[in-house]
């Protein structure tokens, strides 16, 4: 909690306090103990002591002063007023004597109310009440305007979650078509090559059709893990070959004015995270760090391992670390911009929404490490992440595989073992066509629907021992789920095969996808597909 909200807090709290506080700031002995004795009748009082130079640091409701309390503690009562406002702290002057000159030039500024004395206690207290119900109104005229402020952050807070929720359902949809048509056109490029020589001049141009598909895939993911929430998945994954993908996508972020420099480590730094999420992180990062450099500048993402020593930091939790480094030449902060950059909802932008370094370091502590940063004014920043680091390094990790795999392509059977009956259900008709050009290539009988209700009815008409059935998670007219209930009716020992653009744990999380369910992601490998095929149909 920050301090200005805290104060807030404790202003509004005073509110609700049934005894009242007075601050008794009388020189004369007699006249102090006459006051007291009577006032604590009905308040709390507080009297300093009269060595002190200085008012006490306490919260009080009012105040009753004397002439020359009042040349000792003027500047100290004019200060705390400054402090307090709009907050009504009502002081009042008493006095014997007519005062004319002191109460013309301090009322209204260090004092609110002038009581000469002596005085009955009858109107006494009802002066004071007075003042103390004025106070009351500017605590609750305060605590009314905090509520309100308040209410104008709910709602412009309910406002952007509402305008990203659509945006996340127009996003969704884009990036589940868009993964339609990378799965036609990569099928077609790896059909292409498959029947080409590697000499061929021609394999050069589909190898590079090819690595333009992976990225284009890699992004919409991003999409849709936007869209959908973030996908729980972890698995090994090298940082530099992480940074290495999103390359191409910072550098056209960044404009022709920054110039992105890559230092990473000779040793593979290897962590178990979610990719998507890391991605977001070095995103989020990388275009901060961009618009802290509108005149242009450099932009250094380094990566390097940590050794921990247990007498280093207590928070450690692994005895290696990787570390990421985002380093800027930028604007920079000072050190109370700095000290609240990770607060939800703090910004130094007009159009900011002060949650993406509040999200960055979420994301950062749920994968069991911690961010840095920092910065130096008109000289840049330095954002830190450490990551504990996976002991055992593998030749290949799966999340590199895709990308560091042999291109080219052996789609051919055997044909003692392409036999069986295969249901294609999928309402994009390129990708159906394809899958059944390539199917009926490998010796298979396929069956093709556009909907669940044609799939069922060509369930009835051909039934089969030895079935697969291929299906969008997404068909007209029927849900997934009761699609492939019904057609165990029919084919009750076939297999089935999902695919969809969006991800394995999104669909499982959604009910969509049983944890038990074959799987392909679009767009897919076609000998993913023919080995994912062959194994399914030996099976029934």
């Amino acid at each position: 909690m920050s301090a200005n909200r805290a104060a807030d807090i404790s202003t509004l709290e005073k509110v609700e306090r049934p005894v009242k506080r007075f601050l008794l700031l009388i020189e004369q002995p007699a006249n102090r103990e006459l006051l007291t004795n009577w006032l604590t009748r009905y308040y709390e009082v507080d009297l300093p002591t009269m060595a002190r130079d200085a008012l006490p640091d306490e919260e009080y409701d009012l105040c009753l002063i004397d002439a020359p309390m009042l040349i000792r503690y003027r500047q100290e009562l004019q200060a705390l007023r400054r402090k307090l406002h709009p907050v009504f702290f009502p002081v009042v002057f008493l006095t014997r004597k007519p005062e004319i000159e002191t109460i013309a030039q301090e009322l209204w500024q260090t004092i609110d109310e002038v009581i000469h004395v002596p005085i009955a206690q009858a109107e006494l207290r009802a002066r004071l009440e007075l003042l103390l119900r004025t106070r009351q109104l500017s605590l609750e005229s305060q605590r009314m305007t905090h509520l309100m402020v308040e209410r104008q952050q709910l709602e412009a807070q309910l406002e952007q979650a509402q305008r990203m929720e659509s945006i996340g359902f127009l996003v969704s949809g884009v990036a589940h078509d868009f993964n339609n048509l990378l799965t036609s056109i990569k099928s077609q490029v790896q059909r292409a090559y498959s029947q080409l020589s590697e000499e061929h001049p021609t394999t050069l141009i589909l190898q590079q059709l090819e690595q333009r598909i992976e990225q284009a895939t890699r992004l919409t993911r991003q999409l849709l893990s936007f869209a959908r929430g973030r996908s729980l998945e972890r698995t090994q994954i090298n940082l530099n070959s992480l940074i290495d993908t999103i390359q191409l996508l910072v550098g056209s972020a960044l404009g022709p004015n920054i110039k992105l420099q890559l230092k990473l480590s000779p040793e593979a730094p290897v962590i178990v995270g979610n990719a998507v999420q890391l991605e977001q992180v070095l995103m989020n990062l990388c275009l901060n760090a961009r618009d802290a450099m509108p005149a242009g500048g450099m932009l250094t993402i380094s990566t390097h391992l940590i050794e921990h020593h247990p007498l280093e930091s207590s928070k450690l939790a692994a005895d290696r670390y990787a570390q990421v480094k985002i380093t800027d030449t930028g604007k920079g902060m000072d050190a109370q911009v700095l000290s609240h950059i990770f607060d939800p909802f703090f910004t130094t932008r007009s159009n900011g929404t002060g949650l993406g370094l509040a999200i960055v370091e979420r994301i950062i502590k749920e994968h069991r490490g911690w961010i840095e940063a920092d910065s130096i004014p008109e000289q840049g920043s330095t954002f830190t992440l450490s990551l504990p680091l996976q002991s055992s390094i593998p030749a290949q990790t799966e999340e590199n595989f895709e990308q560091d795999k042999p291109t080219g392509l052996q789609l051919v059977y055997s044909t003692d073992t392409t036999t069986g009956t295969i249901l294609i259900v999928e309402d994009d008709p390129d990708i159906q066509y394809l899958l059944g050009e390539i199917l009926r290539g490998e010796g298979y009988t396929v069956l093709q629907a556009n909907n669940g209700v044609d799939g069922l009815a060509l369930c009835r008409e051909h039934l089969g021992q030895k079935a697969l059935i291929i299906t969008d998670v997404m068909i007209p007219k029927m849900d997934i789920n009761s699609f492939l209930a019904q057609s165990k009716n029919y084919w009750p020992s076939a297999q089935t095969l999902v695919m969809s653009g969006f991800t394995q744990v999104y669909l499982q999380q959604s009910g969509l996808l049983d944890q038990d369910q074959a799987f392909l992601q679009k767009p897919f490998d076609l000998d993913k597909l023919l080995t994912t095929v062959h194994s399914l149909l030996s099976k029934s």
